[in-house]
């Protein structure tokens, strides 16, 4: 559902910046460190606002992994305390079988 939904909306923005960049057709003088040229008001958009999102992505990316790799760490901890925990109770159980079991005993002789 989630999967559709981003396609949904990727297919929406392509519309848009279709329609954007048919209604834009200035060129304009783009002026950069190693010289110059003319580019669409579209494509210069365009390559502003996909290097900004390589720039997110390059930022994002490490918290990101860090993250999933504490929550491993956590899930990894959760399981062995849960375990821990299975085991204590059945061994607290079995305990107070052992001594009912006793008390029990006891009262027959």
């Amino acid at each position: 559902m989630k999967f559709i939904l981003m396609v949904l909306l990727g297919f929406i923005l392509m519309i848009i910046a279709a329609l954007f960049s048919g209604a834009n057709d200035l060129l304009l003088k783009f002026d950069y460190l190693v010289g110059e040229g003319q580019w669409y008001l579209s494509h210069l958009l365009l390559v502003a606002f996909l290097l900004g999102l390589a720039t997110a992505l390059v930022l994002v990316l490490p918290g990101l992994m860090q993250s999933k790799a504490r929550n491993l760490q956590l899930k990894q901890k959760i399981k062995k305390l849960e375990s821990l925990a299975s085991k204590q109770s059945s061994l607290e159980q079995s305990m107070k079988l052992s001594s009912e079991l006793s008390n029990t005993n006891k009262g027959q002789f």
